[in-house]
Order: structure tokens, then C-alpha cells, then sequence
């Protein structure tokens, strides 16, 4: 399996994983009650694989639709 890795500070990745688990929302236990497994961090982690995923699949539907001729229908 491929791996896609990037690098930042030690400051900037504190802002990161602030700034993101704030945006999605991370909470420290799960809707039913018991402690979520995962850190803040791994929490981001997912959140921006998520994002990669959907960004990726937007792109191929968009492809895709583009791609797709649909012949008109005339009543006459």
C-alpha cells in the first residue's frame, strides 16, 4: 500500500491538529458514551485521509460526468 507523508513543525503541527479537531468536531468520547479510541491527533489524521478520499472521488464523478453524452429525447 502507498503512503503519502508530509512534514511540519512541531508548532505547526499543535496548530493543525488544534485548528482541525475543532473544525470536525473531535469530541473525547463517542456518541454512546465510552472514551473514543482515538487522540486529537489520529482523530486529524482521518479527518484529512476523509478529505483526500472525497476530493479524489468528487473529481472522478465530475470526470465521469463530463465524459457521459446523453442523447436528447424529441416528441414530436
Amino acid at each position: 500500500m502507498a503512503t503519502i507523508a508530509f512534514t511540519v513543525s512541531d508548532a505547526n503541527f499543535i496548530r493543525i491538529v488544534n485548528a482541525l479537531s475543532a473544525r470536525y468536531a473531535y469530541n473525547q468520547t463517542l456518541l454512546d458514551g465510552s472514551p473514543n479510541p482515538d487522540n486529537r491527533g489520529e482523530f486529524v489524521r482521518k479527518q484529512i485521509a476523509k478529505w483526500i478520499m472525497n476530493e479524489t472521488r468528487e473529481h472522478e464523478l465530475n470526470t465521469a460526468r463530463v465524459a457521459v453524452t446523453v442523447p436528447r429525447l424529441e416528441i414530436t
